[in-house]
Formats: C-alpha cells, structure tokens, sequence
C-alpha cells in the first residue's frame, strides 16, 4: 500500500490513510490532511502498513467523479440511472474507472469545477465527488477476492 501511495503522490494526487479494509480516515482531518509529501504519506503506512489509501477529489486532485452504486440486496441499481442518463445525454467516455466494494463503479474524470458538487445526485444510486469529498483508491479495494490494480 506505500509503494501504490507514493506512486499516486509523485504522480501529484495527495493521499491519506484509511482504515484497513475500509473507507473512514484515519487521520484527524481526513480528506483535508491529504498530502503528496513523501515523509508524511511514509510516516502514516510505517504506522499502519495495511492502510487503504484516501485520494481527495477535486481541485485538490484535479479529478472529478462519477460514483454508481449498486447494491442489488438492497434493491439498489445505479445501472438503471446510468442508462437512463446515457439515453439522454449520451455515454460516458472511456476514462479511468474502478469498481468498489459493493460492486458499483467509480469514473474518474479531469476536474472541472461545475461538474458535480460533492455528493451531488444525478439521480437514483448515481451521485459525484468533487471539492470536498474523496475516494477509496485502488489498490485499497478487494473485488471478488482480488485486490484492483492501482492507476498508472
């Protein structure tokens, strides 16, 4: 997990740790105690080496999100949004994207400050980070028993 937080931060993404195997911080600020300083990120995986890894989204990251979830047991489908959406307005392009825990997926844009507000709804299951929200980043999921590979 310390390699993929340096390789995110030399890559200009600030970090910060979240507890193991799940998406709360760890640190007293969370998402506003991200930093791309070696020490700092070195410091916080020495401390807690199995840390997931925090990325802010945002100006802060220059990266906007677009956050589907999927929670089939509890009845939720963020696909049907997506599709509903893509029918109206077109699809979304390729660009990076994840799945998450739960079996959604998160799509990573390049920040734009009018995209979406932090948690802003497009509509059922389907929502966005940007200033002030953050994401869980790969390699921090497990998904089917495996561990997603971190963005390059």
């Amino acid at each position: 997990m310390l390699d993929a937080a340096l390789r995110y931060a030399a890559q200009g993404w600030p970090v910060f740790p979240l507890v193991p195997n799940g998406k709360s911080p760890l640190t007293a600020h969370g998402f506003k105690d991200a930093t791309t300083d070696e020490e700092q990120i070195r410091a916080w995986w020495t401390e807690t080496p199995d840390a997931n890894i925090g990325t802010p989204t945002g100006l802060v990251s220059r990266r906007s999100v677009v956050d589907e979830d999927n929670k089939p047991w509890k009845g939720a489908t963020g696909s049907h949004t997506m599709d509903a959406l893509a029918t109206t307005y077109g699809a979304l392009p390729e660009t990076l994207s994840q799945t998450t825990w739960s079996g959604g997926r998160q799509t990573i844009f390049a920040y734009h400050a009018e995209a979406v507000t932090s948690a802003h709804s497009y509509g059922e299951y389907v929502d966005g980070r940007n200033d002030g929200g953050y994401t869980a980043t790969p390699p921090s999921h497990v998904v089917e028993g495996e561990r997603e590979g971190i963005y390059a």
